[in-house]
């Protein structure tokens, strides 16, 4: 089976303003390239370490290629033009090593919202 990507991202907009032009080309940008929102927390619980603030964004890919194909399509590098490009808004990428851990951090994700 192959393994799935995590695409983690703490985003923080500093001009509240673009946020929904933003949030509308992302989500049409991953619709797109198949890949999956498990979920977005605002505000974050830190269990250790400090946070910038904003919203925790997870995303699942089917492979690292598609999940970089996404992150520098046009469709998403206009709707991330939207955002300010500040050094807490940090998009990264986990390669997943079962669907299992996949579904736990969608319950993590799950319990942090509650």
């Amino acid at each position: 089976m192959p393994m799935s990507v995590l695409i983690i991202a703490n985003i923080v907009v500093e001009d509240p303003a673009n946020l929904a032009a933003y949030q509308e080309a992302a989500i049409a940008s991953i619709k797109g390239f198949g890949i999956r929102l498990i979920g977005r927390v605002n505000p974050t619980t830190m269990l250790e370490g400090e946070f910038a603030g904003g919203t925790t964004v997870v995303l699942e890919a089917e492979s690292e290629l598609q999940a970089k194909a996404w992150y520098s399509s046009d469709g998403y590098t206009k709707g991330n033009s939207l955002i300010d490009r500040l050094p807490h808004n940090t998009p990264e990428l986990m390669q997943a090593q079962a669907d299992v851990e996949v579904n736990t951090a969608a319950r993590q994700l799950g319990r942090a919202k509650q």
